[in-house]
């Protein structure tokens, strides 16, 4: 029964301990962040670590030679500490039957506590390989390796039983809205884990979290392993790719982040996606090449996963609605019902139409868009589908807008965004809603970070408010 004690409190020490130090050494360095081997390594070290601990502990106490004698002055050591069985000392033994009392019930905490664990992870591992066994292989294009299943859950690899071979599992539903080049990033991605045999390490990482279910950290550090690998398999399907195929990356993991958010359904192994915001908007910055740790300093003001959410919401009840705004053609209809939140965070400062001049004190002037506010660096999403018309340094001769880049949807609208830090789109470039495009900076004349939105309806400028999904003025 102390051993079990002893062992759980080692456990919870080690694991703080080394979350913390692995935190702040990931700060610097972000090898440690996407490194699986650090991570499963500290996962491994932490029960090894309690483990030997317990065994020192227990063994002297086997040899009476080495027992201690029970500090009478002190119940609470007497309780949790080594003592002397045969001790003579009565004062202590009220407190030696309150210890050995608490300490039979956390060993029987402790043990269901792992007992189910163990059966969650049994029927989960059961569960998919029923998945596994029943998916059937996808006949309809020419991407190879995939099976389809009716279940509705994130792309993963999954085993056909134990030892059985595995699967590259997709939904039917989510598959038949994937383009064939986004197929064949999703199995390049899964092919990766198989490679690196992910699902053998997951499984004897997922035991070792069991054994400490207690933890909170390990399962932190168990959350880090998980978002190391996905990172490691990214990499290794946009390694060598460029800029336009890393964008339609991206969008492969945000059209399956929506799906899965909608749809979720839990297995115990490597999916495709998770429901972490921090950890997907991580992967992303890193997909489009961006320097990750700059974004995850912000990581409370930049939700880019919040898409996954507002995004669906919006978009669902548009849809549900199927009626145009008021006062608009029907002509922009479908970039109405299809739109996605632009941007998650930001201030409305300055509106269509007459307004305060920034530079001219007491003056008013005619603003031809709107100016939304956010920290530099804030992604921006494409608003509805469309074409990159123009994404430059010096747009029209015109050094006051900074970086511009100018989105035509399929609705015929223009959109232009200006004073930006940097755009990650090119001219030509065909996006999708959702996408992420550029991300707000203060180039040009400006007098803080924001971007300046303006949009043309038929060749003319109408109040972006009308047509996109923006922060609204207070």
């Amino acid at each position: 029964m102390i051993t079990a004690l002893v062992f759980s409190w080692a456990v919870f020490i080690t694991s703080t301990t080394m979350f913390l130090l692995l935190g702040l050494l990931s700060k610097f360095s972000t090898r440690v962040r996407q490194s699986s081997l650090v991570w499963a390594s500290a996962l491994v070290a932490v029960v090894l670590i309690a483990g030997l601990s317990s065994w020192w502990y227990f063994v002297p106490s086997l040899s009476p030679s080495r027992d201690l004698v029970v500090l009478t002055d002190s119940p609470l050591l007497a309780a949790v500490g080594r003592f002397n069985w045969q001790a003579t000392n009565t004062s202590v033994a009220p407190a030696v039957g309150r210890g050995q009392m608490l300490m039979t019930i956390w060993t029987v905490v402790y043990l269901a506590g792992v007992a189910l664990c163990l059966l969650r992870l049994w029927f989960g591992r059961r569960r998919a390989a029923h998945i596994a066994n029943s998916a059937i292989p996808d006949t309809l294009n020419s991407v190879q390796d995939i099976w389809l299943t009716e279940q509705l859950v994130s792309p993963c690899v999954l085993r056909c039983g134990w030892l059985g071979d595995y699967r590259i599992v997709l939904p039917r539903t989510l598959a038949s809205g994937l383009t064939e080049a986004q197929l064949r990033m999703v199995i390049a991605h899964e092919q990766a884990h198989i490679r690196r045999c992910d699902d053998q390490v997951g499984l004897l990482l997922r035991l070792v979290v069991s054994l400490s279910w207690f933890s909170p950290f390990m399962h932190r550090l168990f959350a880090a392993w998980a978002e190391a690998i996905e990172i490691q398999c990214d990499q290794a399907v946009v390694a060598t790719k460029s800029r336009s195929q890393r964008c339609e990356y991206v969008h492969t993991l945000v059209k399956t982040m929506r799906f899965t958010q909608q749809h979720n359904d839990h297995l115990p192994v490597a999916t495709f996606v998770t429901t972490s915001i921090r950890r997907e908007k991580m992967r992303i910055c890193l997909a489009l090449g961006d320097r990750p740790y700059r974004a995850l300093g912000r990581v409370a003001k930049v939700l880019i996963l919040i898409s996954t959410f507002a995004g669906s919401a919006v978009g669902g009840m548009a849809l549900s609605s199927g009626m145009p705004k008021e006062g608009l053609p029907a002509s922009v209809d479908n970039a109405i019902t299809q739109q996605i939140a632009m941007l998650h965070e930001g201030r409305h400062t300055s509106g269509f139409g007459l307004a305060k001049h920034p530079f001219k004190p007491g003056k008013q002037r005619n603003h031809t868009g709107v100016d939304i506010a956010a920290p530099k660096g804030t992604l921006i999403h494409a608003p509805a589908d469309g074409i990159i018309l123009t994404a430059t340094d010096l747009y029209k001769g015109m050094p006051k807008y900074g970086k511009v880049v100018v989105l035509e949807s399929d609705s015929n609208t223009q959109t232009l965004l200006a004073h930006l830090d940097d755009y990650m789109v090119e001219v030509g470039q065909r996006v999708m809603a959702g996408q992420p495009i550029a991300t707000i900076g203060n180039t040009g004349q400006t007098t803080g970070p924001h971007v300046h939105i303006e949009t043309r309806l038929n060749g003319e400028r109408v109040d972006p408010h009308t047509i996109w999904n923006l922060p609204q003025p207070k």
